[in-house]
């Protein structure tokens, strides 16, 4: 399995610190290295999974879409407009790239389009942004 970035691993420290647990809002991401495969479960609308919820939907979903050796990639507790988006680098290497909480979805998706750049991923207009809004949610 292989580590995540220090900046996502220090950002996820940051932001689970201090997120208040009891009304709280919960999504993972699971990931496949081999496949490039991804899928994401959340709290929308009047939803309430538990954290361990998600993380067995995104691993399901992760493998139904064609990831083979799926795992859970990120899990945090922030409310807001999320966005996701994998592509490759110039050596083809798979290149991920999300943003949290955002107050809007054209921040989040334009937000996470820079990111994806800066970390190396190429052909960012030609490689689809994943969004979502992440509700808060009375059950741990």
């Amino acid at each position: 399995m292989k580590q995540l970035p220090f900046s996502l691993m220090l950002l996820t420290i940051l932001i689970c610190g201090f997120a208040p647990f009891s009304s709280s809002a919960q999504c993972s991401i699971s990931i496949c290295e081999e496949t490039g495969a991804f899928a994401y479960a959340y709290n929308a609308k009047n939803e309430h999974y538990s954290m361990a919820e998600l993380k067995k939907m995104s691993l399901n979903s992760c493998r139904e879409v064609g990831g083979t050796r799926c795992y859970n990639y990120l899990e945090n507790y922030t409310v807001g407009w999320w966005a996701f988006i994998v592509g490759r680098d110039l050596q083809g290497r798979f290149i991920r790239s999300g943003i949290m909480g955002a107050s809007s979805k054209d921040k989040a998706i334009s937000t996470v389009r820079l990111k994806y750049i800066k970390d190396g991923g190429q052909n960012v207009f030609k490689t689809q942004v994943h969004s979502w809004y992440v509700n808060r949610n009375n059950k741990n």
